[in-house]
């Protein structure tokens, strides 16, 4: 039985049997999380910038540095939009695994009317995070670990960026350790995955499916009543 006050590792393991029912989805949108925007928006960003580059040296064009300004600062913009719409889709269709409902690949298309707040939402615990981890690091993590739901609250109860960074804030207090060691065994199994012969590219698509179905349960399990 999975209480408020289950901890990160025990909710990691139950959130297997989940992961292996539906693997269709667990497995497949993560898949297409990492390829789709790689392929879409990365290579071709990539080579446009080649393009340009090997134009500008052809000619001789001196200040040739400033024309990939607009092709990088495109590609990043496409990049971030794509990759979030997909993953807008796959926080609504995580919270449906973790509660049992069936899920079909298919809804990955369904991007919601909350994808604008879940795009910023993203954006400034992205932003949070990078600012402090200029400071020796650790107020960095501090930022990630206490915001790791919002994306969740967003897409679960519509709450406005800053609001949901802040009931995320709430969610997690007292319960800060176990996310730090949610995050932890999450990088540690990246790592160990990504040694395994022939398969090393394609374990971190199930560790990333399986860890955020795990945080999906981590949400839902903070989410509720305090005695519980």
């Amino acid at each position: 039985m999975i209480s408020r006050q289950t901890s990160s590792v025990d909710v990691i393991k139950a959130s297997w049997a989940p992961f292996t029912e539906q693997l269709g989805v667990t497995l497949g949108v993560p898949a297409v999380m990492v390829f789709v925007p790689f392929i879409l928006v990365f290579i071709p960003t990539c080579a446009v910038a080649f393009t340009v580059v090997g134009g500008a040296a052809f000619m001789d064009k001196p200040g040739w540095s400033w024309s990939l300004v607009p092709v990088l600062g495109t590609g990043c913009i496409a990049f971030a939009l794509l990759y979030n719409a997909l993953r807008a889709s796959w926080t609504r269709m995580l919270l449906k695994v973790a509660t049992g409902q069936p899920t079909r690949f298919g809804e990955m298309k369904e991007i919601g009317p909350s994808f604008v707040n879940f795009l910023l939402v993203n954006f400034c615990v992205g932003i949070a995070t990078v600012i402090g981890a200029l400071f020796l690091f650790v107020p960095g993590v501090i930022i990630a670990v206490r915001t790791c739901l919002a994306p969740f609250l967003v897409i679960d109860e519509g709450l406005g960026p800053i609001e949901a960074m802040q009931r995320s804030n709430e969610l997690v207090t007292g319960y800060s350790w176990d996310i730090f060691l949610y995050y932890v065994l999450y990088h540690v199994a990246n790592i160990v995955c990504g040694l395994v012969p022939f398969i090393g590219a394609i374990m971190p698509i199930a560790t990333m499916g399986f860890f955020d179905l795990a945080l999906a349960n981590i949400y839902l399990m903070r989410k509720q009543p305090v005695n519980a």
